[in-house]
């Protein structure tokens, strides 16, 4: 994931995804820190896993310090309302307002469309270049 060709990373992040399981979660999410393109990549792992983390995210964040804290309420927040919001409420309730802050600054960003983004991207292409 920490690759500098970033087709190796993208190709390294989705065989991990297939490698992902409840029993290796833990172990994936220790890896988290303070290596942005390593971190990412582990958040897009998970996310595309078929794993629950919200248990195991939720009990890291509490030893957690930053950076590692940050993308882990990031995770989080990607996981979606409808899959953490009830545990969270129930179990750590704290994080509730900077889980709100990610999802409203990042999912619910219309800058993050990826028609917008895209279109964004086409037009800076145009100007920069």
């Amino acid at each position: 994931m920490t690759d500098e060709d970033e087709s190796v990373a993208v190709h390294t992040i989705c065989g991990a995804t297939r490698l992902t399981s409840e029993e290796s979660l833990n172990e994936l999410l220790d890896e988290i820190n303070d290596d942005t393109n390593k971190s990412a990549g582990i958040v897009w792992t998970i996310l595309a896993s078929q794993c629950n983390a919200v248990t195991l995210v939720v009990e890291q964040i509490k030893d957690a310090t930053n950076p590692k804290r940050q993308w882990l309420l990031y995770l989080l927040a990607r996981l979606g309302r409808d899959r953490c919001e009830a545990y969270v409420n129930e179990n750590a309730p704290e994080l509730l307002a900077e889980l709100e802050f990610f999802r409203s600054n990042h999912e619910e960003n219309w800058t993050n469309r990826l028609d917008v983004a895209d279109e964004i991207d086409f037009l800076l292409q145009q100007i920069l270049n």
